[in-house]
């Protein structure tokens, strides 16, 4: 089997779900997810990303949100997706809307999640989870209070080779590790080239804390 981003890459060198669950090791999806309907807030690449998911399981986002018009334009006839709103507050008012994926840039993680809990939607939470450890512990109050669920989005620790590298180091075939170094080579990574993504403001400094699950 093909391993790391390649093998969850189409003909054309995009990211196909389809591609991406069967190289999880994912062999079906509970038909209970064709009876939620998701929408999802913010409508970049994870939102695409998210979208694509959907459709990878024979079924599609109820609706979506972004700020940028062009940007949710584009993204919602992409997706073939009806409901739009320019606002997430509109979208969080939706009663048909059961659960929300929240991609929207790291420093509106906290307010976004707290609203959609309160407001008695499921969430899928991209990561990281919030900022700082005050802002995630708001998110968690604000799951018990609601009864709804949480899951924060940390697939990095699901990557298959991930596992078999935790699995070696536990079965002590690495022998004793007392130092690790990570390179991850990213575009966005670059100051002036990842827009929000690399403004410490927004995100609470690129890259690491985004992947470091």
């Amino acid at each position: 089997m093909p391993q790391g981003r390649a093998a969850c890459l189409n003909g054309e060198g995009e990211f196909s779900p389809a591609r991406h669950l069967r190289w999880s090791g994912r062999k079906e999806i509970t038909d209970v997810t064709k009876n939620i309907k998701v929408g999802i807030i913010g409508a970049g690449a994870i939102g695409s990303i998210h979208a694509q998911a959907f459709e990878a399981i024979g079924n599609k986002a109820a609706a979506l949100s972004d700020p940028v018009e062009a940007v949710l334009a584009a993204k919602s006839k992409r997706h073939g997706i009806d409901t739009t709103y320019r606002d997430w507050h509109d979208l969080l008012v939706d009663d048909s809307i059961d659960a929300v994926v929240i991609g929207a840039p790291n420093k509106f993680h906290k307010e976004i999640a707290v609203a959609a809990l309160n407001a008695g939607k499921h969430v899928l939470l991209e990561k990281p989870m919030a900022l700082n450890a005050d802002e995630a512990a708001a998110i968690v109050e604000a799951e018990k209070a609601s009864g709804k669920i949480l899951q924060i989005g940390m697939r990095q620790r699901h990557v298959p080779r991930h596992l078999k590298l935790r699995e070696w180091a536990q079965q002590g075939r690495l022998g004793k590790i007392y130092h690790t170094r990570v390179l991850y080579l990213r575009r966005r990574a670059i100051p002036g080239l990842g827009g929000w993504f690399t403004t410490e403001a927004m995100s609470a400094g690129g890259a690491p804390p985004g992947h470091l699950d």
